[in-house]
């Protein structure tokens, strides 16, 4: 008798149906394709809310109050953007000074206040001693409110670690700036104020001054 035991023919193994895995392919698209864009999507958002914010000065008084105190809003200004990257301890505000009668889109000035990590260095190292109109001798320092602030003339506004050209063209484009550095409440950071525009040679001690008394400078008494 022929003994076929341990010999059974179980036929080919290939023909077998495949163990179906427990997540379907088209989750695994969804994890890999989706996700990406589901996080720029968000990105987006922030991104949009942050410009929706920024135009809302009501919103954006607050935050300068933070980081340089204010003593009263002034009248004779506009606040027309405000921005703030916690992660990267950045914050940039930008107010005009416009003629009467004229839209801020077509002001004489901009006052670009940012706030900047410490380790980008001091934006004075590049600028030469400014020669304000109103004053005998150019200056490396200014007096507002008792304190002595360093202040700079900077030709070629590429020098400074964030172009003050690139946010204010103006009628001024890509040209001078003046430069005060103010004291930071935190020491981790630097605080500095860029003034642009036309007719830029004419600025005035005094008007930069009278910019400054509308926020408390440095530590109160």
């Amino acid at each position: 008798m022929n003994d076929d035991r341990g010999q059974a023919d179980w036929g080919d193994i290939s023909d077998a149906p495949a163990k179906k895995s427990q997540i379907p392919k088209i989750t695994c698209c969804c994890l890999g394709c989706a996700l990406p864009l589901l996080l720029v999507g968000v990105l987006g958002l922030l991104g949009v809310e942050k410009a929706v914010n920024g135009t809302n000065s009501d919103l954006q008084w607050p935050q300068i109050d933070e980081i340089l105190p204010v003593v009263d809003r002034p009248d004779d200004l506009t606040l027309m953007f405000g921005v703030q990257f916690e992660w990267f301890n950045f914050e940039f505000y930008l107010f005009v000074d416009s003629p009467e009668g004229r839209s801020p889109q077509e002001a004489n000035r901009a006052w670009i206040l940012m706030q900047l990590p410490a380790e980008k260095g001091a934006f004075l190292a590049a600028c030469e001693p400014w020669e304000a109109s109103d004053r005998d001798e150019p200056l490396t320092r200014l007096e507002v409110q008792g304190q002595f602030l360093g202040v700079g003339w900077l030709k070629d506004s590429d020098s400074t670690p964030i172009p003050p050209g690139g946010y204010w063209g103006g009628h001024g484009g890509e040209g001078p700036s003046i430069v005060v550095e103010l004291p930071s409440l935190d020491p981790s950071t630097i605080l500095v104020l860029l003034i642009n525009g036309v007719d830029l040679d004419e600025a005035t001690a005094d008007e930069v001054i009278a910019f400054l008394d509308h926020f408390q400078i440095g530590s109160a008494d």
